[in-house]
């Protein structure tokens, strides 16, 4: 993120803008969890359907593994078979949605962040200068002006950087 040069209108601007871009990310990402939900549930109720199949197949494997002798070769192959694909449809299901629920954390705690930048005090004295508003030890006022590292710098490093 780079700021136009202090004493601008740009520069000014540039916290208003800020706090617009911020409101549409959290638009969208309402928008991205509002569908996440419903994939999720989808998700869950395909799991759930699948596990029952699961078990019901396990349950005929084992009958058929007790009786195995008056079971036709090709109606043992087939019942290996589709209790495998069950199974492995069953992971993939599972496996999306851990991936899908790992979304929906990680939108949601970038609207956090938007939230918190949107009432952060910080963000509107941006345009002010920096000696009045956020005196620093030892930092002299470079130009008056607040950097965009100075602004939120968990958010530009990433956090516990």
């Amino acid at each position: 993120m780079s700021l136009p040069p202090p004493q601008t209108k740009e520069f000014v601007d540039r916290p208003d803008l800020a706090r617009e871009e911020c409101r549409d990310e959290l638009e969208q990402g309402s928008q991205a969890l509002q569908e996440i939900a419903m994939l999720i549930k989808q998700t869950q109720s395909e799991v759930e359907r699948l596990s029952m199949r699961e078990a019901q197949n396990n349950v005929r494997v084992r009958e058929m593994e007790a009786s195995l002798e008056s079971f036709p070769r090709p109606e043992i192959r087939d019942l290996y078979t589709a209790s495998h694909d069950v199974q492995l449809r069953l992971f993939m299901m599972r496996n999306q949605l851990e991936q899908l629920e790992s979304r929906r954390e990680s939108i949601m705690l970038q609207q956090e962040k938007l939230r918190i930048l949107l009432i952060s005090p910080r963000l509107t004295a941006i345009s002010r200068p920096k000696c009045l508003e956020m005196p620093r030890q030892g930092a002299e006022c470079a130009g008056g002006f607040m950097s965009a590292a100075d602004l939120a710098p968990e958010l530009i490093s990433g956090p516990g950087a």
